[in-house]
């Protein structure tokens, strides 16, 4: 059972996303994939950070405009290279980041019903990972995104936690010195 502050935070992400769900279930298909991705994409920064050193001020440089960690795409990469996300995750985390570009760089028209972007969402795995297939095999391209979407942002939630948890934030190490090394290397070598 999570400590009482961790459950606060977990019941204020599930209010977080069940918000979500209820503003974009009214709103046109653009707006569902722009909303949706850009929910995740705060998630994944907030994800990050919690990992990295606990130095606030140096990690939040890294998460500005025209930083290293400023975009969804290189915030998915990195998440993925520091072993934050499993394949399946980082997978579909690149679907939604295709998705929400298409729809954000379309003029108009564009919807879950076209044939590129259900394509893409079919092709979405998480929806069935721990349920049988066939389950989600006729559900709409929309609903198949946003299932995918809740299930990511559940999953970075309960990650975070379990890191918070568990005192797995990077942390800045001791000084140290190349020779101080080559020193015992060659004491050791010696006796």
């Amino acid at each position: 059972m999570p400590k009482k502050r961790d459950q606060a935070k977990i019941d204020a992400q599930v209010k977080d996303l069940t918000g979500l769900v209820e503003e974009i279930k009214t709103h046109s298909d653009r707006a569902a994939a722009i909303v949706g991705a850009a929910f995740i994409d705060e998630r994944l920064r907030q994800y990050l950070s919690r990992f990295l050193i606990d130095k606030p001020k140096e990690v939040e440089e890294l998460f500005g405009f025209d930083r290293p960690l400023g975009s969804f795409g290189s915030r998915i990469r990195t998440a993925y290279c520091l072993g934050l996300l499993d394949d399946d995750e980082y997978h579909d985390l690149k679907i939604i980041q295709e998705v929400r570009n298409a729809f954000a760089h379309e003029l108009h028209g564009l919807t879950f019903a076209d044939p590129w972007v259900a394509n893409k969402c079919k092709d979405l795995v998480l929806i069935t990972r721990g349920t049988d297939p066939s389950l989600y095999a006729n559900d709409a391209p929309r609903n198949i995104f946003l299932h995918t979407v809740a299930d990511l942002v559940a999953s970075m939630a309960t990650e975070q936690f379990h890191l918070y948890a568990d005192n797995a934030r990077r942390v800045v190490p001791a000084p140290r010195h190349w020779r101080a090394g080559n020193r015992k290397r060659a004491a050791d070598s010696a006796g």
